[in-house]
């Protein structure tokens, strides 16, 4: 497995699975998964913050960041959730985005969230097994659109 983008058309490689905004142009792809990025945290850290009010629960938590390999504007951040998350209830812009704990991987920033030090805004893919167990929490339904992954 490689982040660098192979030419499929050498016979090195068969096949390749992309993260992209949009198909490969000149590759015949077919779409698998759509991804898209929320905050999760342990259940743990949930206890005692106030209930059915994500705004205030997000406010007194440690934002989880992480650092996005490639130079992207709409690489997922607390930036842009924020501003998605002011459309649907306005006290989101009291939201300290800067403050918090930077890791340089996602997984790591998910490993964080799983041990209680905070919520990430983590993708679909990577913590669906995770919500699945009942290890993460969705702490609410504001979602930043991902990539899809083509085949």
């Amino acid at each position: 497995a490689t982040e660098e983008v192979v030419d499929l058309r050498t016979g090195e490689i068969d096949m390749a699975i992309r993260y992209a905004k949009y198909p490969p142009a000149d590759l015949e792809s077919k779409a698998l998964y759509r991804d898209c990025f929320f905050p999760v945290c342990s259940p743990r850290v949930l206890e005692g913050l106030p209930q059915n009010d994500w705004v205030n629960a997000t406010k007194q938590m440690t934002l989880l960041h992480y650092h996005w390999r490639r130079k992207d504007p709409d690489a997922p951040s607390w930036a842009l959730w924020r501003t998605k998350a002011r459309m649907v209830d306005p006290r989101a812009e009291e939201i300290d985005i800067e403050r918090g704990l930077t890791l340089s991987e996602e997984f790591l920033a998910i490993e964080a969230a799983i041990a209680g030090q905070g919520v990430v805004l983590a993708s679909s893919v990577l913590v669906q097994r995770e919500l699945q167990a009942g290890l993460l929490k969705c702490v609410c339904d504001v979602r930043l659109p991902g990539r899809t992954f083509y085949a």
